[in-house]
């Protein structure tokens, strides 16, 4: 092979190459869309307030016990 052929072959590989991973970060962007979009959905029609009040009573009293402990800790 001479190397205007060799030249040729790899512009044309190159350009394989970058057009690819244009293609592969594209896909990868619009995938994270739908996952983000579905984790929307799911947390806007699958979460009631009541969970959220559960959820956040909880985690105040994990919160009020962590420090607590703390406290005590300090204090010796």
């Amino acid at each position: 092979m001479d190397q205007d052929t060799v030249l040729k072959l790899l512009m044309y590989v190159v350009g394989f190459l970058v057009t690819w991973n244009v293609y592969l970060f594209k896909r990868t962007l619009d995938n994270e869309r739908q996952q983000s979009k579905f984790e929307l959905s799911v947390a806007k029609n699958y979460t009631s307030k009541e969970d959220l009040k559960e959820m956040l009573t909880s985690m105040e009293s994990r919160l009020e016990k962590q420090l607590a402990s703390f406290i005590k800790t300090i204090k010796g």
